[in-house]
């Protein structure tokens, strides 16, 4: 028997620290050392297959993965982006001590 499941998952974050790289190199096993700027939000997927869930079933899970945009002045409209996600990823630059600083600020908007 096989199962599928979909789940929407959000990578928030500053501007520069990567989400857009993790999120490239996860779905598309590629990478660029180029910056390229998130406007608004991206949306990519990436089928998963899940193991230890059930022994006789096929669980498979569709991942929808939003890279939200990481400039201050997208924080108004943001939580409508987080509205239905079942999860969250925070990511921060350590050598940016800024974006580090501001984590509390990402989990804060993710909670509302």
């Amino acid at each position: 028997m096989s199962v599928t499941i979909s789940k929407k998952m959000c990578m928030i974050g500053d501007f520069g620290v990567g989400k857009t790289s993790l999120i490239r190199r996860f779905v598309d096993r590629q990478f660029s050392d180029q910056y390229l700027s998130t406007v608004g939000v991206k949306i990519s997927s990436k089928i998963v297959e899940l193991e230890g869930v059930k022994q006789r079933e096929n669980v498979t899970a569709k991942l929808l993965i939003w890279d939200l945009e990481g400039h201050t002045k997208f924080k108004g409209i943001a939580p409508t982006y987080l509205q239905g996600a079942s999860g969250v990823l925070i990511v921060a630059d350590v050598s940016r001590s800024e974006t580090v600083e501001r984590i509390s600020e990402h989990i804060q908007l993710f909670s509302s």
